[in-house]
């Protein structure tokens, strides 16, 4: 059976919670688990069980991957298994998991020694629980108020955080160095506000709406926030620098009570990291101790411990501000990502050593190398980047040095690290004596193995990519569907589905009974697909959507669906485009348009510079109300980076911008 996952896992394992990119992957401190999020929503984890973190609601090790049961979640089974309702992030340290569902609402499991579960005890889950809603706006839990959902979490060793769309951040958990930001070291089992500190706010971090916090990250017992602006905040223990404001606290409370701002360091600005408009930072990532960020020009900055190398300057002197990581093996001149045509795309810090994914494909790690996590084929600590090795990756040396198979996504823990490749499949190394590989074995490895799909066989794989699914209306003939789908793995065929207000889904097509829903098997290129729907009624509105089936007969529903749909609807009364959603996003948002004729249609992405990124539509169009999918990609299939970008609509005489944003 191969499990679809949109293995957007943020590989947290052990210690971390590092986000990756068009998918994820999963982070660990000491306690070797990890996750992958499938495309259908469910969640699989695998590894060490110890505390209940893999939520099958046993304390038994996995060695290849395993439903996460529902617990508290609205579903039926398993961990987003509602179609309407999945999950679309998840993050992990050490024996603690968390993840966010698309209405909002935050789930928690396994160790709650400190509170970091934050549901008010210190009791252990071995299945999912909801977080309370302590100082948020709900009526219950965080995040049950529509209105201002929770877009973001983190969880690091001891404490959770979250961001709510209005920008703020809340924490829980232990607070012994003020990992919660609220000016005092005592533990809060629910979620507090916050503060200022020294951002630019009134009284909360976040709490200015022309400058919200974007992006969030929990090291150990500190966090990182990103603002809109570019500019970075840091609080919690910084004995070691962590917070890089160019001090360390060597004091009891050994941290930051309230956010400080990261100063330049080495970066091109004037005083903070971040504050060069031209040049803002677009991701960061919170290691075991030590922080990394990377600016839009593609460079990479670290700051914190350094004892092992893992800041990747050449040296294990700590810095209480940003440096640039060295070149090493990569393409560059001087630092990492300064090779214009090859930018550094992602990041993630483990526990004492730090990855970052180049544009090219491939990885670059340093640091740590105890138990063959920077996948070189030694034990040798770096002090700056090496290629990882390709192990059982198709390319020809290092993993991600096949062009038409790149690495897309990446993950780097305590012991361990994850890459997902653009064919879907996930590859693994380092430490693995408790199944965390996922590989069906206890085995160890110092190059790269391939994660088993559930139950130990299969791949870890994304079968179809929809892309855009419309409504072309006829009145005389029928409703006519159009969907197209960018590439397709394993498609035996599609499933058509239909509701109204009155019905439940019922199937009115299928690949069996019509042929014109027939899959493509395994293909990289575009299919455009249509359907006409000759039973629906002239005053009946309806709501259509997509499954697809593979050929080992497992079928999965696509969240891209047309809704309110009716032979009599008016075509709209000019053009129109609206905001996506949701916005921000990760790693996908879908983007709607209104056409009052027919029409050749553009819509084009944009980075803050005005280059164009991804084109996603230029043809004619039927008029009607139209949505497509964008998945975070560039034209040339590579994952763009966190930060602000635009969609631009042109038809005719109409020009029309959104202003979108992309977390990771």
């Amino acid at each position: 059976m191969k499990i679809k996952i949109i293995i957007w896992v943020f590989i947290l394992f052990d210690l971390l919670n590092h986000k990756i990119f068009s998918q994820s992957i999963g982070n660990q401190t000491g306690n070797q688990f990890s996750f992958g999020i499938s495309r259908d929503g469910t969640v699989y984890t695998w590894g060490y069980n110890g505390y209940g973190q893999l939520g099958d609601n046993t304390t038994t090790n996995r060695s290849s991957p395993v439903l996460v049961l529902k617990g508290a979640y609205s579903g039926t089974t398993y961990l987003g298994d509602d179609t309407d309702n999945k999950i679309i992030m998840m993050a992990i340290w050490a024996n603690s998991a968390v993840a966010l569902d698309e209405n909002g609402l935050v789930y928690s499991w396994g160790r709650n020694q400190y509170g970091q579960l934050g549901d008010n005890t210190t009791t252990t889950r071995t299945v999912p629980v909801k977080v309370l809603k302590g100082a948020y706006s709900g009526t219950t839990y965080l995040g049950d108020d529509s209105s201002n959902k929770i877009i973001a979490v983190s969880i690091g060793e001891t404490h959770g955080i979250a961001l709510a769309a209005d920008g703020i951040v809340y924490a829980w958990g232990l607070n012994t160095y003020g990992m919660l930001g609220n000016n005092n070291t005592t533990a809060s089992y629910i979620p507090v506000k916050v503060l200022k500190g020294e951002y630019s706010g009134s009284t909360y971090l976040g709490d200015d709406s022309s400058n919200k916090i974007t992006s969030i990250s929990a090291g150990a017992y500190f966090s990182h926030t990103l603002a809109a602006d570019g500019t970075v905040f840091a609080f919690g223990f910084n004995n070691n620098g962590q917070c890089g404001n160019g001090t360390v606290v060597s004091s009891s409370p050994y941290g930051q009570l309230t956010p400080v701002k990261v100063v330049k360091g080495v970066y091109s600005g004037t005083t903070y990291l971040g504050d060069d408009s031209s040049n803002k930072i677009t991701a960061i990532n919170a290691g075991a101790a030590f922080g990394l960020a990377l600016d839009n020009n593609g460079v990479v900055y670290s700051w914190g411990y350094n004892n092992y190398n893992q800041l990747g300057d050449n040296t294990t002197t700590r810095r209480t501000s940003p440096v640039k990581v060295v070149k090493g093996a990569y393409s560059g001149t001087t630092y990492l990502g300064d090779d214009s045509s090859n930018k550094i795309t992602a990041i993630s810090g483990g526990n004492n050593w730090g990855g970052a994914l180049g544009n090219d494909g491939m990885l670059y790690l340093w640091g740590r190398n105890n138990v063959g996590q920077l996948a070189d084929g030694t034990t040798t600590n770096r002090g700056a980047p090496v290629k990882a090795l390709k192990g059982e990756y198709s390319g020809t040396t290092y993993i991600g040095d096949n062009g038409s198979n790149k690495i897309i996504g990446f993950a780097v823990s305590s012991v361990n690290a994850y890459a997902l490749a653009a064919d879907y499949t996930i590859f693994s190394w380092g430490h693995g004596s408790v199944g965390s590989l996922g590989n069906n074995t206890n085995n160890s490895s110092y190059t790269p193995v391939q994660v088993s799909g559930a139950g130990g066989s299969g791949d870890l794989t994304l079968p179809v990519e929809l892309v855009s699914f419309d409504v072309k209306t006829d009145l005389q003939a029928g409703l006519t569907l159009e969907w197209i789908t960018e590439s397709e793995l394993n498609n035996l065929g599609f499933i058509l589905y239909r509701r109204t207000s009155m019905t439940d889904w019922d199937q009115i097509a299928s690949y069996i009974t019509h042929l014109e829903l027939e899959g493509q098997g395994s293909v990289s290129a575009q299919t455009v697909y249509a359907f006409t729907d000759n039973t629906a009624q002239d005053e009946e509105t309806y709501d259509y959507r997509l499954a697809d089936v593979d050929f080992d007969g497992n079928k999965e529903y696509h969240s891209l669906q047309l809704m309110g749909v009716s032979k009599s609807s008016t075509l709209p009364e000019k053009f129109v485009l609206h905001q996506n959603y949701p916005n921000p996003f990760n790693p996908t948002t879908i983007i709607q348009y209104e056409l009052n004729n027919d029409a050749f249609v553009v819509i084009t992405i944009h980075d803050i510079l005005g280059n164009v990124i991804k084109a996603l539509v230029s043809e004619n169009q039927r008029s009607g109300h139209k949505k497509i999918q964008w998945n975070s990609k560039s034209d040339q299939g590579d994952s763009v980076s966190a930060g602000v970008y635009f969609c631009k609509i042109e038809v005719e005489n109409f020009v029309a911008t959104k202003k979108i944003l992309l977390l990771k």
